[in-house]
């Protein structure tokens, strides 16, 4: 699929699911209200645009990049009203106006390089010198049995000339009003003619009964380029038999397949260097090329295994340690550098961050900290993450090959903290007064066991409607503990907090989180929705740090409870989910 608009030229491999930008000579100016398209039907990859200035864009590599051509000379400042093709000859194409006076159909047999009306009206002072109406054209049909006979549509009907436009005459049919016609086709042996208010007309012509496409090779998609461990795999979707096929990296050859049969093919492609790279394939045809739109991939090259990782980001140091959409800046509202996601963050896309060195989990001090600012859209109310109206969403993920991702805990977005959810609904950016601090033992995930050696990555979702302001990560501890060097009372948190149980929904056991900033007496107590004390989890002195508490709810029945931790002048509530 083809499609305009102020940005220029779009180009769809899968039916209009995603959209490509086609590369366009500097000058252009569309009318953005009907800008005519037309794809060959003598060859899928010449497309012709028309613009503004009687010029046109023209296409020679099926809507990857488009240069300008001449527009014909005996016209001013006017639109095209419309643009057709030959059904053998790629060479050939016709601009159609609508203004009074002038040329209303104009040839080309050298891709645009000269025009020629076949209208009649050039030097005649307005009138046709041919039999063609001073009136609006808007399509033109050539007929594939007999590409003399050509159908122009204009806003009184359809005109016709059985001599490649050195004469035309009104079909003055009975059966088919005088009508503007904006769109003509050919569909098996059936003209199909879109009117302006009379609906869509058919008209039965014999000769056309096996008439096909004169070129019928399919220009190959390119279905994914996504980065793995030290290489990229590339899916591709080959619609037609080549002679070869190339994978082009960077714009060098990375793959040659000779022959091939008609499907989906999957190729891997070493990498060496961590960065971006651009990905496109091209089949060949004999001495025709038939290629696909670039497609930008983050390729990392993997670091060596660690027994942890710690980062404050305060220098703004750590950017080599991790590949994806995020950077590490000092944003508007902090004072020192953090991991920031795109603010706004862009629809439809996953935004990653992937640390380039696997993580070996010890038997001990298997824990992941970090603190994070997530504005992001926030689901329905009620639902949770994993539900079909849970929107957008961040979340920490682990993998053990790099390929096959798991989530060490539940996705979460603005709703999970009052102030991230007033600054979504208020469009507010984040600020520092925000972060809020997390803990992931990384050994209560079924996945991961002792000596494992696991892939870490930070993953916002963004669904294709709204969203908002984004994610921020700061002081990432990773197995803290076990680096030489570490200060431990670096894991002290500087404010209290009480985290959302996990798991949640459960049964029928969760863990709270809770922190502390300084040693101090804690009561941390379920209580049911009427309000009544459920159970005492903790009632005594603690010490300053990360604490979790497990509460098996097998004694009690279904439903919605709360847990509340008080702490000196710190209380703080929250609700959790039972389901036997």
């Amino acid at each position: 699929l083809v499609s305009s608009g102020g940005s220029g030229v779009w180009r769809s491999d899968d039916f209009g699911g995603t959209w490509t930008l086609a590369e366009m000579e500097p000058g252009y100016y569309f009318n953005t209200f009907r800008t005519p398209i037309t794809i060959s039907n003598a060859d899928q990859r010449v497309v012709w645009v028309g613009a503004a200035n009687n010029y046109v864009q023209l296409s020679t590599d099926g809507a990857v990049t488009f240069k300008k051509v001449p527009g014909y000379k005996g016209l001013g400042n006017y639109f095209t009203s419309g643009l057709a093709t030959h059904p053998t000859d790629p060479n050939t194409a016709f601009m159609l106006f609508s203004q009074s006076g002038v040329p209303k159909i104009v040839k080309t047999t050298d891709m645009g390089q000269t025009w020629t009306d076949i209208s009649g009206f050039e030097g005649n002072n307005g009138v046709s010198s041919k039999g063609f109406p001073n009136v609006a054209v808007y399509d033109l049909l050539i007929m594939p049995y007999n590409t003399d006979i050509y159908w122009a549509c204009t806003e009184i009907g359809v005109f016709v000339s059985e001599d490649a436009g050195d004469s035309w005459k009104y079909m003055n049919n009975p059966a088919f009003p005088a009508v503007s016609i904006w769109e003509a086709g050919i569909v098996g042996d059936q003209v199909v003619l879109a009117t302006h208010g009379r609906g869509i007309w058919t008209a039965t012509i014999p000769e056309l009964a096996g008439h096909s496409v004169a070129n019928s090779t399919k220009v190959p998609v390119l279905k994914n380029s996504a980065a793995i461990p030290n290489a990229l795999s590339i899916e591709m979707n080959l619609r037609s038999v080549y002679d070869s096929t190339v994978v082009k990296v960077n714009g060098k050859t990375a793959v040659k397949i000779l022959g091939n049969t008609v499907g989906d093919t999957t190729v891997t492609v070493p990498v060496t260097t961590t960065g971006l790279v651009s990905v496109y394939v091209a089949s060949y045809d004999g001495d025709k090329e038939y290629r696909t739109p670039a497609s930008q991939t983050n390729a990392y090259v993997l670091k060596p295994a660690v027994d942890g990782y710690v980062n404050d980001f305060n220098d703004a140091s750590g950017a080599d340690d991790f590949t994806g959409h995020f950077s590490i800046k000092t944003a508007n509202g902090f004072d020192n550098a953090a991991i920031h996601s795109e603010h706004n963050y862009s629809n439809s896309m996953d935004h990653i961050f992937m640390l380039l060195s696997p993580v070996k989990i010890s038997a001990e001090n298997a824990v992941l900290e970090y603190k994070d600012i997530a504005i992001v859209e926030p689901g329905d109310p009620n639902t949770n993450y994993g539900d079909s109206k849970f929107w957008d969403y961040v979340i920490v993920e682990g993998s053990k090959d790099g390929i096959n991702w798991f989530a060490l805990a539940d996705g979460y977005d603005a709703g999970l903290h009052t102030e991230w959810k007033t600054a979504y609904d208020n469009k507010s950016a984040g600020d520092k007064s925000m972060f809020k601090t997390h803990s992931i033992n990384l050994l209560d995930n079924n996945n991961i066991s002792v000596g494992d050696q696991v892939f870490i990555r930070f993953r916002l979702y963004a669904d294709n409607y709204t969203n908002g302001w984004g994610w921020a990560i700061d002081d990432l501890k990773i197995q803290a503990a076990n680096i030489v060097g570490v200060d431990n009372a670096t894991s002290i948190p500087e404010t209290y907090e009480l985290d959302q149980n996990y798991p949640n929904p459960f049964n029928p056991s969760t863990k709270i989180r809770f922190a502390l900033p300084e040693a101090s007496k804690v009561k941390l107590t379920i209580y049911n929705t009427l309000g009544q004390e459920v159970e005492v989890l903790v009632n005594e002195e603690m010490d300053a740090g990360y604490h979790t508490v497990d509460w098996n709810a097998s004694r009690y029945a279904s439903g919605a409870y709360f847990y509340t931790l008080s702490s000196k002048d710190f209380v703080k509530t929250k609700k959790l989910m039972f389901i036997k």
